[in-house]
């Protein structure tokens, strides 16, 4: 009792649903320690796990990416961190891709991203470095994420809750350093440099930050969009045209934000949306700035207090 019988070994009886025992993953893969080259682009299919060493080194062929439809832990260590890096510096790779609920509950530690501008797979674009894709539960800590192509964003979360990044810097990106919609993340002590486009874009999601720098980006370094909800806790906005701009029922609340060398600190307007934005700020300090906000008729701006 309770141990399959003969028939049913041979598949000639059919098993009540209460014996059939509980799913486990497919295939767990483990890669590393040490160097590794992929040739083209390596699917993890859902069901399936895979386990990246610290010290593991990754180099991907041109044009070549990681899609990941089950969970990922790349847990490096300060000491021995892991890198994804195409096959030379002087060639470009795809990138990595969480794609599914199969992904979620992945978890990125001491892990640095550099040369990926994107790839395609099934039909699925991943115009970032990494792309997170209707998944949750997803954390990155102490990462980096350096170059990205023209037009390509470090890190795009699209349609996923619950990612938590904690500690980390995206530098020298193509377009956008962080992409975010329809989603819920959470930010802390990140830092984004030197982003052609927005540093950190939003459009119908929610984000709550502290300790965070955004600066040096082509545009606004903040870009809240189609109702999103900010609350941004310390940091520093700086070197740029505009530091947030806040649109169509877009929300945004800053405390203790330094803006620093901002042509304007704050646009709230009406863009394409029914509403404009709304703005409550509280100790900000301006130092070096243009005009502080510039607002239109349909927005809310609250200065607060100021230091």
């Amino acid at each position: 009792e309770g141990t399959l019988g003969e028939d049913e070994l041979l598949g000639t009886a059919s098993l009540h649903p209460w014996a059939v025992p509980d799913p486990s993953p497919v295939l767990a893969t483990r890669w590393g320690p040490g160097e590794l080259v992929i040739g083209g682009t390596r699917v993890i299919e859902e069901g399936d796990s895979l386990e990246i060493a610290p010290g593991t080194t990754l180099r991907f062929a041109p044009g070549a990416g990681l899609v990941c439809r089950g969970t990922v832990r790349a847990e490096g260590t300060a000491e021995h961190p892991i890198l994804f890096l195409p096959v030379s510096p002087s060639t470009s790779w795809g990138g990595l891709a969480l794609q599914g609920q199969g992904a979620s509950g992945s978890r990125f530690s001491h892990c640095r991203w550099e040369g990926a501008w994107g790839f395609e797979h099934d039909l699925i674009r991943y115009p970032a470095a990494v792309s997170v894709h209707d998944a949750r539960d997803v954390s990155f800590e102490e990462i980096a994420i350096l170059g990205s192509g023209a037009g390509k964003a470090g890190l795009r979360i699209a349609s996923a809750q619950e990612v938590r990044l904690q500690g980390g810097s995206f530098r020298d990106l193509g377009g956008d350093g962080l992409e975010v919609l329809f989603s819920g993340v959470t930010l802390r002590d990140i830092s984004v440099r030197e982003s052609e486009g927005h540093a950190l874009d939003l459009f119908r999601s929610r984000l709550s930050a502290a300790g965070c720098s955004l600066s040096r980006s082509g545009v606004s370094l903040l870009s809240l969009d189609e109702g999103s909800e900010v609350d941004w806790e310390g940091g520093l906005l700086e070197s740029a045209p505009i530091g947030a701009e806040i649109l169509d029922g877009s929300r945004l609340g800053m405390e203790g934000t330094i803006l620093r060398g901002l042509a304007t600190g704050f646009v709230l307007k009406q863009d394409d949306g029914e509403r404009g934005g709304t703005l409550k700020a509280e100790g900000i300090a301006a130092e070096g700035c243009g005009r502080i906000l510039v607002r239109d008729a349909a927005s809310t701006g609250e200065g607060g207090r100021s230091r």
